[in-house]
C-alpha cells in the first residue's frame, strides 16, 4: 500500500486513509523513538484527535475485521467503545 500524503489525500474510503496513516504512523516510530501522534498530525495536516482516534480505529480493527467493515469513521468509533 502507498502510504505517501499524496495518496492519503487522493484517498476516499475511511478505512484507507485509517490504515495509510496508522501504517505511516508505524514505520516512522521504528526510525525514530521521538516520533509521536503529533508529529503524525502535523503530516498529514489534521488534528491531533483524529490521528488518535484512527490509530485507535487501526489497532481495533487488526483485533476485530468487523470494525473495517463500517460504513463510516463514525460507525466503527462506535463499534470500538
Amino acid at each position: 500500500m502507498d502510504i505517501s500524503l499524496e495518496r492519503y489525500k487522493k484517498e476516499t474510503r475511511w478505512v484507507n486513509k485509517v490504515r495509510i496513516m496508522a501504517i505511516y504512523h508505524e514505520i516512522q516510530k521504528l526510525k525514530s523513538r521521538k516520533w509521536t501522534i503529533t508529529d503524525t498530525a502535523r503530516h498529514f495536516g489534521v488534528s491531533i484527535g483524529l490521528t488518535s482516534e484512527n490509530l485507535r480505529i487501526y489497532k481495533e480493527g487488526d483485533k476485530n475485521s468487523e470494525v473495517f467493515d463500517c460504513i463510516t469513521r463514525e460507525d466503527a468509533l462506535r463499534k470500538i467503545k
